[in-house]
């Protein structure tokens, strides 16, 4: 199936603490306004910039990481389900306690980060199961997610589905059909992006980003030479740029983080270990300490934003060895055949 690649690939711990925290600086300090009139004031434009750029940065990790462990697993079309279930086992656990912790802090203390009260008595926690609040407001229902992250974990989802049938085509070693499947993505993404229709809750109004994780996997089990690379990711990536124009940094970066450097500290492993507790807490537990510091312990903003960084941090190494690790190990039995194979941990 090509080339055989490390299990575990620290540089992209690296992507995703980095990922996590700026989403979780940019909620807790408001954009950045909490800060103003501090040193930090005049990093304001980067504070406000974070969220929509560690989510797309997430896109471009699942991009990469998600078929290389396919890859790395023996994925095969007549395993989808158990590729399902493999996605499941991982994500589903650790949402659904952190919709549970989101609950509790509502009941418990009328604290809803989403600003909407958190109904139980309709349609809106069935939704929460499979991802689907945003399809339904957009079909005309009045639901909310009961914490603003969880949209990004519907795209995700969404994106496994489509991954786990296009994976033959994209891991083939035919360019036509790698390319024609890339194209198909980036194809439904370019109307939305540039008006000609409207954008709907889809992972395809992020193509680009998917696809530019795409297109490093694809470098890195050498499905494609350097030309290749080289080639279609300056039209991807241009499609980044224009909705985002700071992927011109980040692209660059990316791409040598997962295709040249390896970097391991201490630091950066730990972040990116515990990057998904940290996108699921953050914005509940961390927004609620911030709003307890300033409202009952009189902290000034800025204090409370670094202070609920530093607690919301704390929170996901808990629920992390509480929850998500548990998740992590009955993922990984799920094994794509009886006979050994190369079981992934990306």
């Amino acid at each position: 199936m090509g080339a055989t690649v490390q299990k575990h690939l620290s540089s992209v711990d690296l992507a995703r603490g980095y990922a996590s925290l700026v989403v979780c600086l940019f909620h807790l300090s408001a954009g950045g306004t909490l800060f103003e009139g501090t040193p930090l004031g005049h990093l304001r434009s980067y504070f406000a910039a974070g969220g929509a750029d560690g989510i797309r940065l997430f896109f471009i990790i699942s991009g990469f990481v998600i078929p290389l462990a396919m890859h790395t697993g023996g994925y095969e079309l007549r395993t989808f389900w158990t590729f399902v279930l493999k996605r499941i086992a991982r994500i589903e656990p650790p949402y659904l306690v952190s919709i549970i912790v989101a609950v509790v802090l509502w009941l418990r203390f009328g604290f809803s980060v989403s600003g909407h009260p958190i109904r139980l008595d309709d349609a809106t926690p069935f939704l929460h199961l499979g991802y689907l609040v945003d399809l339904a407001t957009a079909l005309g229902s009045p639901h909310h997610w009961y914490v603003s992250v969880y949209w990004t974990l519907a795209y995700e989802f969404q994106y496994y589905l489509t991954i786990a049938l296009l994976f033959g085509f994209i891991s083939s070693s035919r360019r036509v059909y790698r390319v024609s499947a890339l194209g198909l993505l980036i194809g439904l993404q370019i109307p939305m992006l540039v008006g000609l229709l409207p954008t709907i809750p889809l992972f395809v109004t992020h193509a680009s980003y998917f696809v530019f994780g795409i297109l490093l996997y694809q470098y890195k089990v050498k499905l494609i030479g350097g030309h290749e690379l080289t080639a279609l990711a300056i039209p991807v990536a241009a499609l980044m740029i224009y909705e985002d124009w700071r992927f011109v940094i980040y692209t660059p970066i990316v791409a040598l983080l997962f295709l040249r450097w390896e970097i391991s500290t201490p630091v950066t492993n730990f972040m990116g270990r515990i990057s998904y507790s940290l996108y699921l807490y953050h914005d509940s537990v961390g927004s609620w300490l911030r709003g307890a510091l300033i409202v009952v312990l009189g902290f000034s903003p800025p204090a409370a934003v670094l202070t609920a960084t530093a607690g919301s941090i704390l929170i996901a190494w808990l629920f992390f060895h509480a929850v998500e690790r548990w998740s992590l190990a009955l993922s990984r039995r799920l094994a794509y055949r009886t006979l050994p194979c190369r079981a992934a941990t990306l």
